[in-house]
Order: structure tokens, then C-alpha cells, then sequence
């Protein structure tokens, strides 16, 4: 799963940060996702370190009762150029 809606991206602002965190929008967009996957026999979560991924995971894991497995290697490796 992608990670939810940020502030920035609700306001159409083309900042990328590894801070951003969720809009309450995306918060109630990931518990309304998971209430359609929760019955998956999901068995890890795996995260990028960003903020906003991190707090995707924990909504995912305090749903699903698992831990949380962060990566650096899902890191945004290039974020193109915007014309």
C-alpha cells in the first residue's frame, strides 16, 4: 500500500520532504482501506524511514497487531524534474 495523503500534496504543493506526515484526510483514508484488507493474512509490514510512510505503518500495524519493518533501501531513490 501507498502511503496516505500528506498536507502538501491535499494543498497541491510540489515539496517533497522526509518529514511530511499525514493530512487527517489520508489518516481516515488508510483505516478506510484497511478495514477492506484486514481480513489478509498479512504477516509483515515493511516502511520506508519517511514520516509519512512510518505513520501509514503504525495505523496499518495498530489495525493488524504487527510490527513494523523499515527499510532504507525504499527510500525515493530520484524524484525526477518537473517542467
Amino acid at each position: 500500500m501507498r502511503h496516505g495523503q500528506t498536507n502538501e500534496h491535499e494543498s497541491k504543493t510540489i515539496h517533497i520532504s522526509k518529514l511530511s506526515k499525514l493530512s487527517k484526510n489520508g489518516i481516515e483514508s488508510v483505516k478506510k482501506k484497511m478495514e477492506t484488507l484486514k481480513h489478509l493474512n498479512i504477516r509483515y509490514i515493511y516502511s520506508s524511514p519517511y514520516a509519512r510512510s512510518i505513520e501509514t505503518s503504525r495505523i496499518i500495524a495498530n489495525i493488524m497487531k504487527l510490527n513494523i519493518i523499515t527499510y532504507l533501501e525504499l527510500s525515493d531513490v530520484a524524484k525526477g524534474v518537473l517542467y
